[in-house]
């Protein structure tokens, strides 16, 4: 298994990898939702070609799993609609 990760922006970090048995992953993490998220580590997407998506708050689609513009643009969506509103963050 091979894992790396790439820095996006200040919050948002990208984990990715391709694994013997699950294949190629990707986790897209935001510290902004860290203790907001089921899971308490800011998981908005988990994504491998085993499963497909089993966690995908933000609405990507595979195509979209490498465009940077576009993770940003829909982390920054899925917090200030789902948590700033609230006066969570």
């Amino acid at each position: 298994m091979s894992r790396k990760h790439k820095t996006i922006n200040d919050t948002i970090t990208v984990h990715f990898g391709d694994d013997h048995a699950i294949g190629k992953f990707y986790d897209i993490v935001d510290s902004r939702a860290e203790k907001l998220t089921a899971d308490g580590e800011g998981y908005l997407v988990e994504y491998c070609e085993l499963f497909g998506f089993m966690t995908n708050l933000i609405g990507i689609t595979e195509e979209q799993l490498k465009d940077k513009a576009t993770i940003i643009s829909l982390c920054n969506n899925y917090i200030c609609n789902n948590y700033i509103k609230d006066g969570f963050i």
